[in-house]
């Protein structure tokens, strides 16, 4: 058993959390874990999700976040979206935060003074864009979000089958980079090499959150993007200096990027829809839940090799 791994580019605003939902249920049977998204909701609106202890005053807790953003930032509206026994999760709009690489940079400063001098537990932060992820099937954190309702332009999802860190809703995928803009990734298999290139990570400045090693494959891949390279060179270097059986798709504002090992032992699979819409997952039949009769082609991604969708 494996993790499954799920991605969509429409040609315009359409239900991208639908069809995430929908393959990665056909997807199920590779991970039975946990489930997550990375939804771009084609809005700049900053947003932040939230996880809050269930015993934590709420207004005081919002009031910490305020506290946390850059001069001129404020709270414009709290949803509660998600809770269980211990804890609740909320997605907290904010104004007076721009948005590309600069309004990025002020976000990665709120997530870090929430984390570190609030103790709140930040799930993602970006613009138009959320991570929405939990324990359970994909069908029961879709249900428990609202995820089929959610429309965006593109996205990406996972399934896990846990073979290391927690299984918890911090430790689900996708995983987050605050260094660039709005970027995530989700990751079938295992970076071998993960301690030598999270070293070499952690000399250049780069603080790690997690132990998964799917973490630091956003942060090589933030790292290549920050030093100038374009996401398909990114991708290519990834190819060369990760080591182990992989196959993961890395989701950016204009769309997603998926790579395979060069030794191909995680599958994936791309299809074309008549309509123009992209899909990519590690089986052939989550493209045909969604796709169905409109599949123009089918192709699998070849050994040691990457393609890159936009929208």
């Amino acid at each position: 058993m494996a993790c499954g791994i799920a991605g969509v580019v429409l040609p315009e605003t359409g239900p991208v959390g639908q069809y995430l939902t929908e393959m990665l249920d056909a997807l199920q049977h590779r991970g039975p874990d946990s489930a997550g998204y990375a939804l771009y909701r084609g809005t700049s609106d900053p947003v932040l999700i939230l996880e809050l202890p269930r015993n934590t005053d709420e207004l005081s807790e919002m009031g910490s976040v305020e506290e946390a953003l850059p001069e001129g930032g404020r709270v414009s509206d709290i949803e509660l979206i998600a809770e269980d026994e211990l804890t609740r999760v909320y997605r907290v709009h904010i104004e007076g935060v721009e948005d590309g690489v600069e309004g990025q940079m002020e976000l990665a400063a709120v997530v870090e003074t929430l984390e570190d001098e609030f103790g709140i537990t930040v799930l993602s932060a970006g613009h138009g864009f959320e991570i929405l992820k939990d324990v359970g099937t994909a069908e029961e954190v879709s249900s428990q979000y609202g995820v089929s309702a959610l429309e965006g332009t593109h996205g990406i999802g996972h399934v896990r089958f846990s073979t290391e860190s927690e299984v918890d809703r911090y430790h689900a995928h996708p995983f987050q980079s605050y260094m660039i803009p709005n970027m995530a990734v989700v990751h079938n298999g295992q970076i071998t090499n993960y301690y030598s290139i999270r070293e070499i990570l952690e000399i250049k400045g780069y603080k790690f959150k997690t132990n998964n090693d799917s973490e630091c494959i956003i942060v090589y891949i933030a790292d290549k993007l920050m030093e100038g390279y374009e996401l398909e060179e990114a991708l290519e270097e990834a190819i060369r200096d990760l080591d182990g059986p992989f196959c993961f798709i890395v989701s950016t504002p204009e769309g997603i990027g998926v790579v395979r090992d060069p030794l191909g032992l995680r599958p994936g699979v791309i299809g074309y829809g008549k309509d123009d819409t992209i899909v990519v997952a590690s089986e052939e039949v989550a493209i045909r839940r969604v796709l169905g009769d409109e599949i123009e082609g089918l192709t699998q991604i070849r050994p040691g090799e990457y393609e890159v969708f936009t929208g």
